[in-house]
Formats: C-alpha cells, sequence, structure tokens
C-alpha cells in the first residue's frame, strides 16, 4: 500500500483537531497539531526527557543516538522518519493495522509494526537494530523473563498496565503510549429533538395569579 493511499484512510475520519481531541495525548491528525501546545502533557514528559519542548514541537526519541529531545511541527508527517517508533510519521502503521490499536510502533529501517507492550520489554523485536529497547536506556533487563516495567528509580510496575495511568515517578511509564490510537470521539451537537413541549399560553399562569399566590 501506498503511503498516499495510507494517508487518505487515516484522513477520511473527519475533523481531527476538535474540542474533543485536543490535548488527550492521542494523536488524531497526522502532525499532531491536536496535541500541541498542551501544559499537562509537556509537564509529564518533561522529567524523562529531562527537557521542556516548547508549543510547537512533540517530544521525539532521537533515531540516530537514542537520545531524548524535540521534534519541530514543521518536520512531522512529510515521510521522513526522524524519531524511534516513527512516532512523528504515524501513517504507515496505522494504515497497515487499522484495527489493532496498539499495533504503532514502527522499527527502525524497517517495516515492521510492534506492540507498544512489546516495546521495553527485555525482548528483541526490532531486528537487527533493537531500538524496542532502545527507547528506555535506564533499564537493566537482568532477567529475561521479567514480566514488570522497571522505572528510573528502579521501581518496577506491572508491564501490562504501563499505558493504563501513571505508577512510575517520572512518568516515564507512559512514554509511547499516545502510539495506541483510539476510536475518535464524535462531538455531541445541539438539538432541539429532547426538549420537552413548551407549554401552551392557556396552561401558564396569569401575573395576577402568580401574586396572589405568592400573597
Amino acid at each position: 500500500m501506498e503511503m498516499k493511499q495510507m494517508k487518505q484512510i487515516v484522513q477520511k475520519a473527519g475533523p481531527c483537531r476538535t474540542q474533543y481531541t485536543m490535548c488527550d495525548m492521542h494523536w488524531d491528525c497526522l502532525n499532531g497539531e491536536d496535541e500541541v501546545n498542551c501544559t499537562k502533557y509537556r509537564d509529564m514528559f518533561g522529567k524523562p526527557f529531562n527537557t521542556k519542548c516548547n508549543i510547537n514541537q512533540h517530544y521525539c526519541v532521537q533515531s540516530h543516538t537514542g537520545e531524548y529531545g524535540c521534534l519541530s511541527s514543521i518536520d512531522k508527517a512529510n515521510d521522513v522518519i526522524d524519531c524511534l517508533g516513527s512516532t512523528d510519521e504515524r501513517q504507515y502503521c496505522i494504515g497497515l493495522y487499522p484495527s489493532q490499536p496498539e499495533r504503532y510502533y514502527r522499527c527502525w529501517n524497517s517495516t515492521q509494526c510492534i506492540t507498544i507492550q512489546q516495546v521495553c520489554d527485555c525482548h528483541k523485536h526490532c531486528l537487527p537494530d533493537d531500538d524496542d529497547e532502545l527507547v528506555c536506556p535506564w533499564m537493566k533487563c537482568g532477567d529475561p523473563e521479567e514480566i514488570r516495567f522497571e522505572c528510573i528509580d528502579g521501581t518496577l510496575t506491572k508491564r501490562a498496565l504501563r499505558c493504563e495511568g501513571v505508577s512510575c515517578p517520572f512518568s516515564e511509564d507512559k512514554i509511547l503510549c499516545d502510539l495506541i490510537s483510539r476510536p475518535r470521539r464524535k462531538a455531541i451537537l445541539f438539538d432541539t429533538e429532547s426538549f420537552l413541549e413548551y407549554p401552551q399560553s392557556s396552561l401558564l399562569l396569569k401575573q395576577s395569579e402568580i401574586k396572589a399566590i405568592i400573597k
């Protein structure tokens, strides 16, 4: 499937930047414009990334060094992958696996897409570069059968729940969880169908009757 076709699949869902999609930690727009200038988002990931991106940037794990940094909005959704996991170019995996919302981490120099739960699980799924483990350089992975996620301070938390709330002190268990897609919420439009019928004038109390009741 060509990239142009994949973009069309992603975009056909309708408007992506609305009051219902902005700053909910999920990219509804290909370029992530619905997730820029989000104070809560920037504060949450400012500690593990050791930096705070400005209002026109997104967090990015640098592809060549594995270091955490920021990527400008103009470099997103331009068909050039700059970040590990292809976090800046999300349309490929979304186009291939539209019904598998967690399978949107794209391995570096590869057409392989893996789930977020396979990232930082002490198993190398993205061969030969192993970039799925490069994302969490603080993890020691002493026991390959360990089923818990290791936080920066050494705290262990259930890996299966690492995108379900925040368990690590620096929110590092939430890193890349915004790759997980979810159905776009529909806007609730104003309508009058559910309104009760306005009472007829004959049923309304006259002004003089109201005054009499009050007295």
